[in-house]
């Protein structure tokens, strides 16, 4: 059984020192308020659909009063996938939003998410609410495809208003037409056609399915919101729902482990030669810093471990990643968390323990400035330069390139050209990424790396016996050397010092040697 308590404390505290939600402080049935939270719209339409939901549910409710609550609980086995899609489109929503509506891979992608939402998130609360009504008059209503969810909650016979209003939201033709390649994309609307003897073909404004599906967006959400509401008002507590759903779908305990802000992206159990060894879990969160993160992910690891309810994990691994740190994890023997369950260890020793295992970097509050920078490949007639990439470190402004010269006189005249190239690629600007701490800026580089060539497309081996390799060079400003020095593979070449700056590494099978 799931400690209901522990998991308040814990979620509180969390709340209180790191997220600051003041909605959620004290509060019982946190993940339903939580979900509540991220749910809800201010707008009238999100208000009629609660209402008309509102109405169904009590319908429902005074139909079957006494077996309500185990009809319900037995139907909801699909909400968090529910929510996951509403969630995971929505944000795709957003992102196709800012596409300019003069590119068709706006309408194309707008497409894509008001099909998901109609034959997963629609269909899906379609089966709730079939499942509900099929307990409640011992009729089994199965809906195996999309078209029968429609027809059925459009249906009249469901009561008015029924869910008509709910229905009406999806053109199941569209879905229709798109998985049979029937979409055209025209200057302004798409253009659909199905059928397969007799065909039939209609057209859409892309502005008014935009509409559609923000209001799609409204009513899955207000339907969710009162599938919720039910259960507070039932007195079903969430953790009851992840012990009944949790070995049928991860999603369950993912929601379980989530904060407000943290969210699990991966709970699974990894298998060597057939036996379960490990808890792999990933968390997406807020940023945080360094002992709050190994905090979280050691209360996190714990309750990981108790809903599983699997004798045979061994150790449980776990990654935080958040917008302004490289992403960390950790990983600890189950046999030391069963220790602080059965209180032989305290919460700090095991704390202790699983930051023995830890790899987690500090925040970049760097973050004025943060993006990703591409290169244009600098072609001469001398030389071609391609690849060029940011590798910079905390304290070293760094830069790796391909180098091309395909026809060399001499070997003066080929150090004279990656001369040229290094002062070139020296001058280069970087940014922060927003994740790791690097230095960056207008600043020279410290370091820049060539891996040089006779031609482009041919073999890129650093072997001796590969004839279009001719040598590595590094250029460092402190005279390091440290990538050549590290590569084991530059070992067979050989090497030499043009200058306290310069590191050749030499094939010793090229020509110029």
């Amino acid at each position: 059984m799931l400690n209901n308590s522990s998991v308040t404390d814990y979620l509180n505290l969390w709340d209180t020192e790191v997220e600051h939600i003041s909605e959620l402080v004290d509060e019982s049935n946190y993940h339903y308020h939580s979900q509540l939270l991220k749910l809800k719209e201010d707008n009238n339409l999100f208000q009629e659909f609660i209402e008309l939901f509102q109405n169904r549910f009590s319908e429902f409710r005074r139909t079957n009063s006494n077996n309500y609550p185990k009809i319900l609980t037995d139907s909801i086995s699909l909400l968090p996938k529910i929510l996951e899609v509403i969630h995971t489109q929505e944000s795709e929503y957003f992102i196709s939003k800012n596409i300019s509506y003069l590119d068709v891979n706006r309408p194309k992608k707008m497409l894509e998410i008001y099909v998901e939402l109609s034959q997963a998130s629609f269909l899906d609360s379609a089966r709730i609410i079939g499942s509900i009504i099929s307990a409640q008059t011992s009729k089994e209503i199965d809906f195996e495809f999309l078209n029968k969810g429609v027809e059925f909650l459009g249906s009249k016979k469901r009561g008015i208003p029924g869910f008509k209003p709910f229905a009406d939201l999806i053109n199941k033709e569209i879905r229709n037409a798109k998985d049979h390649n029937g979409v055209e994309f025209l200057h302004d609307q798409y253009h659909f056609e199905y059928g397969t003897n007799e065909k039939h073909s209609f057209n859409v404004n892309y502005l008014i399915l935009e509409q559609n599906i923000a209001n799609l967006f409204t009513a899955l959400k207000a339907f969710v919101t009162c599938v919720i509401e039910q259960l507070i008002d039932l007195d079903i507590s969430f953790e009851e729902l992840v012990e009944k759903y949790q070995f049928i779908d991860a999603r369950w305990s993912k929601i379980y482990l989530s904060s407000h802000e943290n969210t699990c992206t991966r709970f699974e159990v990894t298998k060597i030669m057939g036996d379960p060894v490990q808890l792999l879990l990933n968390f997406q969160g807020i940023d945080a810093d360094v002992e709050q993160r190994l905090w979280f992910m050691t209360v996190s690891m714990v309750r990981a471990l108790e809903t599983s309810q699997n004798s045979n994990l061994t150790r449980v691994f776990i990654s935080y990643e958040c917008p302004h740190s490289i992403t960390g994890s950790t990983f600890i023997q189950t046999a030391s968390i069963e220790k602080y369950i059965n209180k032989e260890i305290s919460f700090e020793d095991l704390k202790i323990l699983v930051s023995k295992n830890a790899l987690l970097f500090p925040l970049n509050k760097d973050t004025i400035v943060s993006g990703k920078m591409s290169y244009n490949d600098i072609i001469t007639k001398k030389y071609r330069v391609r690849e060029i990439t940011d590798i910079s470190v905390e304290n070293l402004k760094r830069f790796k390139a391909i180098t091309y010269i395909p026809e060399p006189e001499n070997k003066k005249q080929l150090q004279l050209f990656i001369l040229e190239i290094i002062n070139k690629l020296r001058k280069l600007q970087n940014v922060s990424d927003g994740k790791a701490i690097v230095k960056h800026g207008e600043m020279n580089a410290d370091v820049v790396y060539l891996d040089v060539y006779y031609t482009d497309g041919g073999n890129r081996s650093l072997m001796s016996n590969n004839d279009n390799f001719i040598t590595s060079v590094q250029y460092d400003k402190n005279s390091h050397f440290a990538i050549n020095n590290s590569n084991p593979l530059l070992d067979h070449l050989i090497s030499e010092q043009k200058s306290t700056l310069i590191e050749y590494r030499w094939n010793p099978s090229s020509k110029l040697i």
